[in-house]
């Protein structure tokens, strides 16, 4: 995760200046806890963000309890981990769940068996050699008592050999060649060889010392077995995650597919009104006409006053090649009449085709011969 840097709040911790430390992206899929981590991380803004760019956003190890971890190594959260608090030092912390402007308050160190770190092979090593090198050194040997016998004879030489006892050597006497006169079992004094207890205590002390090898396998093979566990769940959550990924793929799939049959089936109502139209069409006697001008103009002239649709007619058919009409000629007048700046507003704002200014100047000398034209 290069170029990462925290954004819970004040926090600088980053990839360049805190190695080692863990750092979590938002969870953008789940939008709930996502604006949790905006809020308690003082990042609001975040939530208005693209998606590309909202993945990119980090937060901190430093900002968790403890329980929120799946292992001691602090690599991996839980499906609801949000990021709550600032650490202080001395097991303070400020914690922004509880309020905007939290006091600092003390956190109980986490006891949680998951987050000790097992033993590892070196130490376990080590503590099995420093018991075997207990083992090889033996008890210190008590001096035995030893009391020579009494023998008769005293003058006569005697051959002495060495035999090895449990404890140490003692020295006992060879058959001499002079005769010895039988004596009781009162009169012999009897060889103390010493507590007799080196071997006895040197096989003790082996059972121990197997007992406590094997004392130690077992919290080491609860501690392989539990890592075991761990990677076997990490190998499901990947498979789940790809599952998930999969039937994400098929539901945009499937939606594109849906998309397409609307479409396709939109385009088969559009075609099936055209038809019925077109049938419609037929039923009432053929495919209608467009109408022309002189047509459109006598369907509504019915609905106008003579005025307007004498406007009407000369905006439809008015040009220099068309002789005007008489009412047309009037209308023209008696706006020339009210004044040239009726006449120009109406020609030149209202865009109404008016006889051009120089004939209705002309037509409004000769106005008095239009008045016995009107009445012949």
């Amino acid at each position: 995760m290069g170029g990462c840097r925290c954004t819970f709040r004040d926090c600088t911790n980053s990839t360049a200046n805190s190695p080692g430390t863990h750092f979590f992206h938002f969870p953008f899929r789940d939008w709930e806890r996502c604006e949790k981590w905006a809020k308690y991380s003082g990042n609001m803004h975040f939530l208005t963000l693209e998606v590309s760019k909202l993945r990119n956003k980090v937060v901190c190890e430093k900002h968790f309890h403890d329980e929120y971890f799946m292992n001691y190594k602090k690599e991996r959260l839980i499906q609801n981990a949000v990021p709550t608090f600032i650490r202080l030092g001395n097991n303070h912390v400020l914690d922004f769940s509880e309020s905007d402007n939290p006091q600092p308050k003390y956190l109980e160190p986490s006891n949680l068996q998951h987050l000790i770190p097992p033993q590892t092979e070196k130490s376990y090593i080590e503590q099995v050699s420093k018991l075997n090198t207990v083992q090889d050194s033996p008890p210190p040997a008590k001096k035995p008592n030893l009391q020579q016998p009494r023998i008769l004879n005293v003058a006569a030489p005697q051959n002495l050999i060495s035999m090895k006892t449990p404890a140490n050597l003692t020295m006992i006497p060879t058959q001499p060649e002079f005769s010895i006169e039988s004596v009781s079992e009162a009169d012999v004094t009897e060889i103390d060889f010493g507590p007799a207890m080196s071997l006895a205590e040197e096989s003790v002390e082996d059972s121990e010392l197997e007992t406590e090898k094997i004392s130690l396998k077992p919290d080491h093979e609860k501690e392989l077995e539990f890592l075991q566990e761990i990677d076997s769940l990490k190998v499901e959550l990947d498979e789940k995650t790809k599952e998930m990924h999969q039937m994400e793929k098929a539901m945009i799939k499937m939606r594109e597919q849906i998309a397409a049959y609307e479409a396709k089936a939109t385009k088969q109502v559009t075609q099936v009104e055209t038809i019925t139209t077109s049938k419609k069409l037929e039923s009432s006697g053929g495919v209608s006409t467009p109408l022309n001008k002189s047509q459109l103009f006598n369907g509504i002239k019915k609905y106008l006053s003579p005025s307007m649709a004498t406007m009407v007619r000369m905006e439809m058919f008015g040009g220099p090649e068309r002789e005007w009409k008489q009412d047309e000629k009037n209308i023209a007048v008696e706006l020339l009449s009210l004044g040239e700046h009726v006449f120009e507003y109406v020609r030149d704002e209202w865009r109404c085709r008016l006889p051009p200014k120089r004939d209705v100047e002309e037509w409004l000398g000769n106005r008095g011969q239009f008045q016995e034209d009107e009445d012949l």
